[in-house]
């Protein structure tokens, strides 16, 4: 392979007998032919890489050439396809929406789609993932640039892109789809755009990053701005200094010199100045689109993907949030830092980000943060805990995988050479074997193994996991999808949970109950989207909520026996009879047997009805709607419900001196139920214990003595000992 590269350069291609006398051959002897003869190398090799993954037949079956390790793939093809095929950036047909998480990625696959999909008729997923191992070529070239001005030593730089390269999770990711390499090509972009001085790359690059990944939009708001001030500090030719003294002329002795000293040295620098506007310019004003288009869409300027997936729960500053941090770093770092290769790469990294610094400056800025940025934002949208962390969760941090390797391997170069140089200037009698088998060297080559072959292990790990997950997928939610194109009519419409291969298959409209393809339907529960929108089919992991529904009608059920990607490992496809009439009017209550008289109702999430009795509570958490079942399963009742896990408290009507029988209407999660305490005016009157069955509304009472009831309004307390959904409460006055 290296001798094959350096066989690319146009003086070596000059010589080939011949060849340049045609048209093909004085282009690809010149600058363009170069640069293409380098890509084509560097995309062989990030091919010949791959094959283990196209290899693999853990699952028994050859998925890997035919299907994606991550259903997310073909959520990004649904938004190609429309692209291509709409005009819009769209999941549904002619629907803009704001789902496509990456833009970038979206709109570099659209022509190839096009071109080589629609037009010349080629597997969808063959394109895709030689797709993502020619941005994976673009990346090996920039590390080979970068490696080459920092070592100034093309073996060593050939050597380092091609163990990059090697670098496991990033090699699985490259055919996975998705769109983690643009993130890495875009960051080396900016990097190698700073140092060759082209000013629109950079802020193309920058751009692309952030469309790439909206984690990234951190990076250009604060870590951007910084590299290009200190790169204008550094090689601005006092542009920025002149920017200083001019404001601080009128404070000096000879204001008017002074200033003329300040504005000459500024004409002479304006070139650069103006570079520096392009490079800020662009990305600013490509941010600008981006964030007008998601205001346009769902009335913020977040992308769908941060609106669902953002916890808020997580905190927003790095160190309240140390924890999923490093949880969320060794999920992708741990094959270099277990064992004795945890000081050997921290070591080694440490010298080859002061490395970088010392030879690129402040363009090495890109290379050492992004990577806490990534983490960083992959851990406020993301848990770690799980120690059985899958690509479902790593795609987030992959990113930091090259540029982490890099950087090590960069240390150990860098360590290598002033001990072999200090040894050989002082000791000149001292051979090159012996400087090679001092500890130093020793510490190299740990560095060196720590990053490559220790990752034997994690190699035939994630084969197995790209064979089972490309399986996966392919058994259950392309199966899914299939099924539903060949059996529901055109004009279905179809309740999904965040699905891709269910829309981009059955090419129905798609209900997206997640909110991530459907806005409209963001921040509500599914069950409640489903009653109100009555959906023709309902195709969806398998809930009591559906295998009980008397309305539904179980047609098709897809599941991975050996599941090693997909969230539950299953999908059931429910035909809807929104016609069977088994609907209870939500005003009465159904599972409670009495023969009293209703005087009174609260309604939890009606807050003209709340304010009327005095309703508080405590611990709001959010007020959900659900649906569920009672009396034996055969009545559904859609209500709308609010959880708390405190106390509640409301004045509801009574009779003075009668038993006052209070229904309620919750939906509890406890395996065991829990006893609480009732109070009216002030006094204990009785105590609740309600059955617990999870994810199903029921209903309860509790009698309240008449001793308790001394007027026609009381105030009921109750100290809940349980987190429980309420919905409503009816006071009944029992006729016996």
């Amino acid at each position: 392979m290296i001798n094959f590269i350096r066989k690319t350069t146009a003086s070596d291609s000059a010589r080939i007998a011949g060849f340049n006398k045609s048209f093909a051959g004085q282009l690809l002897s010149g600058r363009i032919g170069t640069a293409i003869k380098w890509f084509l190398a560097a995309y062989a090799l990030n091919i010949l890489i791959a094959v283990p993954f196209f290899l693999s037949r853990a699952s028994g079956t050859t998925s890997a050439w035919y299907s994606f390790p991550l259903d997310d793939t073909w959520i990004h093809l649904d938004y190609v396809r429309g692209i291509v095929t709409q005009g819009c950036l769209c999941y549904n047909d002619g629907v803009w929406e704001g789902g496509a998480t990456s833009w970038a990625w979206v709109l570099l696959l659209s022509p190839f789609y096009a071109i080589f999909h629609l037009g010349l008729g080629l597997s969808v997923v063959s394109v895709v993932k030689f797709v993502g191992l020619a941005v994976g070529a673009i990346i090996t070239i920039f590390v080979y640039k970068l490696a080459k001005r920092i070592t100034n030593n093309h073996r060593v730089a050939m050597i380092i892109a091609i163990l990059v390269a090697l670098e496991p999770t990033f090699a699985f990711h490259r055919i996975s789809g998705m769109e983690g390499v643009l993130v890495v090509a875009a960051v080396l972009g900016i990097t190698v755009a700073l140092l060759n001085q082209r000013w629109w790359l950079v802020g193309f690059a920058m751009a692309v990053s952030f469309l790439a990944r909206p984690e990234m939009a951190l990076f250009f708001a604060v870590v951007y701005p910084v590299t290009l001030l200190l790169w204008l500090r550094t090689s601005g030719e006092g542009t920025l200094a002149a920017i200083r003294d001019l404001a601080m002329a009128r404070y000096t002795d000879d204001p008017e010199t002074q200033t003329q000293s300040s504005i000459s040295t500024l004409v002479q620098g304006s070139g650069r100045l103006r570079d520096i506007a392009v490079a800020l310019g662009l990305p600013v004003f490509v941010m600008a689109i981006w964030m007008t288009y998601n205001q346009s869409i769902n009335g913020t300027i977040y992308p769908n993907t941060y609106l669902v997936k953002h916890d808020a729960t997580l905190p927003t500053l790095p160190f309240g949030n140390a924890r999923n941090l490093f949880d969320a770093a060794m999920a992708e770092w741990q094959p270099w830092l277990s064992g004795w290769k945890f000081p050997v790469v921290v070591i080694a990294y440490g010298f080859g980000s002061f490395y970088a610094l010392n030879k690129l400056g402040a363009a090495a800025i890109p290379l050492l943060v992004s990577p806490l940025v990534i983490l960083f934002g992959a851990a406020k949208g993301e848990r770690f805990e799980n120690p059985f962390i899958v690509f479902i969760s790593r795609r987030y941090v992959d990113p930091t995988a090259p540029l982490i390797v890099f950087g090590t391997l960069l240390g150990a170069w860098a360590i290598f050479v002033p001990y072999r140089d200090h040894i050989v200037s002082r000791f000149p009698t001292v051979s090159a074997r012996a400087v090679r088998l001092t500890p130093i060297t020793g510490l190299v080559v740990l560095a060196i193994i720590a990053t490559t072959f220790g990752t034997l292990g994690k190699w035939l790990q994630l084969t197995e996991d790209y064979s089972w997950n490309t399986q996966n997928i392919h058994e259950v939610d392309v199966l899914a999808g299939m099924w539903l194109k060949e059996n529901t009519p055109e004009d279905a419409e179809i309740l999904v949970f965040d699905a891709g291969a269910l829309r981009y298959f059955s090419e129905r409209e798609i209900i997206d109950v997640v909110g991530l393809n459907s806005r409209e339907f963001m921040g509500r529960e599914h069950v409640d989207v489903m009653f109100s929108e009555e959906p023709d089919y309902v195709a969806i992991f398998s809930v009591p909520q559906y295998e009980q529904m008397p309305h539904a009608e179980q047609l098709a059920y897809f599941e991975a026996p050996h599941n090693t990607i997909l969230g539950f490992g299953e999908v059931g496809i429910w035909g809807m009879d929104w016609s069977s009439g088994v609907f209870a009017d939500s005003e009465v209550f159904t599972g409670v047997q009495t023969s009293g008289e209703v005087i009174d109702m609260i309604v939890t999430t009606d807050t003209e009805n709340e304010v009327a009795h005095d309703y508080r509570i405590e611990f709001v958490g959010y007020a959900p709607t659900t649906a569920g079942y009672v009396n034996g399963g055969d009545i559904a009742i859609l209500d709308r419900g609010i959880a708390i896990s405190g106390f509640e408290e409301f004045t509801i009507a009574a009779e003075a001196g009668k038993d006052l029988e209070l229904v309620l209407r919750y939906r509890a999660t406890l395996t065991q139920p829990a006893v609480s305490n009732v109070t009216v005016d002030g006094n204990l009157a009785a105590t609740i214990n309600p059955p617990v069955l999870d994810l199903e509304i029921q209903e309860t009472s509790v009698r309240i003595p008449a001793e308790f009831i001394n007027s026609d309004s009381v105030k009921v307390r109750i100290d809940w000992n349980m987190p429980i959904t309420i919905f409503r409460w009816w006071s009944v006055i029992p006729q016996n």
